[in-house]
């Protein structure tokens, strides 16, 4: 979490300064299988993220392994893919060492 919030604060401090020096926005991607819940979340997160959307976790590792993210916003009770197989995917994968998964 240290590191996200982080990544906040450097993102906050950079929009503070202006736009010329402003830096492209971390990403993020929300996994959830309630519509709804994909929609409140990219709204709360997009002052702070470029936030991408996944409705299960096949299509969120999909997202990651195109574009690996800061952050993995992940439900754990979804069809097909839920959190806990699409976290170990996520753990398996060299280019997402980086993700913070909540």
């Amino acid at each position: 979490m240290t590191s996200v919030t982080s990544s906040l604060a450097s993102h906050n401090a950079a929009a503070r300064s202006g736009p010329a020096s402003r830096t492209a926005l971390p990403s993020a991607i929300v996994v959830d299988d309630d519509p709804l819940f994909r929609t409140l979340c990219r709204g709360c997160l997009s002052q702070h993220y470029d936030v991408r959307v996944a409705a299960d976790g096949h299509e969120a590792l999909k997202l990651a392994l195109e574009q690996p993210p800061q952050l993995v916003l992940l439900d754990l009770v979804m069809p097909g893919w839920d959190g806990l197989r699409t976290l170990r995917a996520i753990a398996s994968e060299p280019s997402l060492d980086q993700t913070q998964v909540l």
